[in-house]
């Protein structure tokens, strides 16, 4: 790790990113120092805590999130270990969302910490631009429970990850989202648990950042009640990326925002209010629009090779000509 470290200019390279956060958007700042082989990251100037929702991280986590995609950057194919993370310093204000003091909530931290992987990248791409990501659709959480006429409880989560950014010399890859290993949920094994129908479950012709290498693309759920059940179906979600996109490096174009509807109506933040949607009738339906990766490099010097085939695939951008 430290010769990877030292492969690096020496300086100081800073990044800025805003995440949508709950009331208000979170504004999140980072300073990563390099000398020799050792590495600072300050995150000095990011948000205060903030008082309720959760969203807040412990410097643990903060660190974890940090030194995570570092290694991933640098030093990808030597197994971690202790001697991995030495090298590095992690530094952020006590109060501040990325070092909260207790008993500040933090069970909605992901909210935050899944945003501090681009603020690295971006603030690295001057001097690593062929390892870098451009930015994630990221995870998101469906979340439905209630009681059956029988008295069976169902209490089920339904993930759904965004598509994820492009890479010097490669499109966005996958539908798990960096920094998680989690995968997008079965739909058979979803609608087996739940008295919920998946209507639709598709990508999404021009969900993902343009660039001289694209985003991977987003996709499209619809849910519905199950044919024959009567009860009110309650949805619970904590949608990202509603307000500000993945963005794009390089001169890649940022990804597109989430979208939520209801029978067909799209939800801005204000109306999702405290994330509960709830269907009433068989013939209602609730739709989440996952947005795909962020693209990286100039739009204008994509191989026509690779337009062509987005084309034949039905997931070319609208406005892409032949």
């Amino acid at each position: 790790m430290r010769e990877a470290i030292r492969a690096v200019p020496d300086g100081a390279y800073e990044s800025e990113v805003v995440a949508d956060g709950l009331d208000h958007p979170i504004r999140l700042r980072c300073r990563i120092t390099i000398a020799g082989d050792e590495m600072t990251i300050d995150y000095a100037g990011s948000d205060r805590e903030v008082p309720r929702g959760g969203i807040n991280c412990t410097l643990t986590y903060t660190r974890a999130h940090t030194v995570y995609p570092l290694k991933c950057l640098l030093s990808p194919t030597v197994p971690a270990n202790q001697g991995t993370f030495r090298p590095f310093t992690i530094e952020a204000p006590a109060g501040s969302v990325l070092n909260c003091n207790q008993p500040a909530s933090v069970g909605s931290r992901t909210r935050t910490g899944w945003h501090l992987h681009p603020l690295i990248f971006g603030a690295l791409e001057p001097v690593l631009p062929d390892r870098v990501q451009a930015g994630n659709g990221l995870m998101h959480s469906v979340h439905v429970y209630g009681q059956e006429e029988d008295g069976r409880f169902f209490n089920v989560h339904f993930f759904a990850s965004g598509g994820r950014g492009a890479s010097k010399g490669r499109d966005g890859i996958g539908r798990n989202c960096f920094p998680s290993s989690a995968r997008n949920v079965s739909v058979e094994v979803f609608e087996s648990r739940a008295p919920v129908l998946v209507h639709e479950r598709n990508l999404r012709a021009g969900s993902a950042g343009d660039g001289t290498w694209r985003g991977a693309f987003g996709h499209g759920v619809v849910f519905g009640p199950l044919p024959g059940y009567t009860r009110p179906l309650s949805f619970f979600l904590n949608p990202d990326r509603l307000l500000f996109p993945s963005r794009g490096l390089a001169g890649g174009h940022d990804g597109p925002l989430t979208e939520i509807r209801l029978n067909g109506a799209s939800l801005g933040a204000d109306e999702i209010g405290s994330g509960q949607i709830t269907l009433t009738t068989l013939r209602d339906r609730f739709e989440v629009t996952v947005p795909g990766g962020a693209g990286y490099g100039d739009p204008t010097e994509r191989e026509r090779t690779l337009i062509d085939a987005d084309r034949q695939a039905g997931l070319a951008p609208d406005g892409v000509s032949g």
